[in-house]
């Protein structure tokens, strides 16, 4: 199929469109209001990927030391592995700067800082059950440099200081890729219908209110 391309809506860096890889049609389809990674008998998702590095990304997140990963998903199955990516930026399966994944039925993180490896493990994986196929959830990543936080649906679903440390070590020629991985490798099935990054660490507060604000 020809290449679709998705518009960055933020004004506060500068926009980082995104590509639907080519492949068969099926595959990977954007309509109403969100991309939807399908996983039909046979056939490869392809993903959808920026068309060029994160570096505006990068330098942001880089320059204050702090993260939030925002997402509102659909997944397909709570069956994935991999981890399956969802978010990331990163170069391919074994490079990255941040992953938001899917493992079994639960959601994974995959955060490069001083105390982690090229790659950002070791995981950091929220409790079973914290995935549910079929349900519209919000999930966000924060990190203030010492804690690391996952929610899901405004409620805190694993912290941890196991990768407290800098972000000094981000890659700013890194891509920006949703529900695969750039070498191809590590698909997701589901539907994305937001993704935002910030470079400052939400409060709860703040992450139960975009969650009461809804999609």
């Amino acid at each position: 199929i020809e290449d679709l391309v998705i518009t960055d809506a933020s004004t506060t860096v500068g926009g980082l469109d995104l590509i639907v890889s080519g492949g068969p049609v099926e595959t990977v389809a954007v309509h109403d209001g969100a991309v939807h990674f399908i996983s039909p008998e046979g056939l490869a998702v392809p993903g959808v990927f920026s068309s060029e590095p994160a570096s505006s990304i990068v330098d942001a997140i880089r320059a204050s030391g702090q993260l939030t990963l925002e997402a509102w998903v659909t997944p397909a199955s709570a069956d994935q592995s991999g981890p399956a990516r969802i978010v990331s930026i990163s170069r391919d399966w074994a490079a990255r700067n941040i992953t938001l994944g899917q493992i079994g039925d639960s959601y994974a993180l995959r955060l490069r800082t001083s105390a982690t490896d090229e790659s950002g493990t070791p995981d950091m994986v929220a409790p079973e059950g914290t995935v549910v196929a079929d349900e519209l959830q919000h999930v966000v990543v924060t990190f203030d440099g010492e804690i690391t936080t996952i929610y899901v649906n405004g409620n805190v679903a694993l912290d941890s200081t196991e990768h407290a440390g800098s972000l000094d070590g981000w890659d700013p020629s890194m891509g920006l890729a949703l529900g695969n991985e750039f070498s191809g490798d590590r698909r997701w099935y589901g539907s994305i219908h937001l993704v935002a990054l910030y470079a400052q660490a939400l409060s709860t507060a703040q992450v139960r209110a975009n969650f009461d604000a809804g999609l």
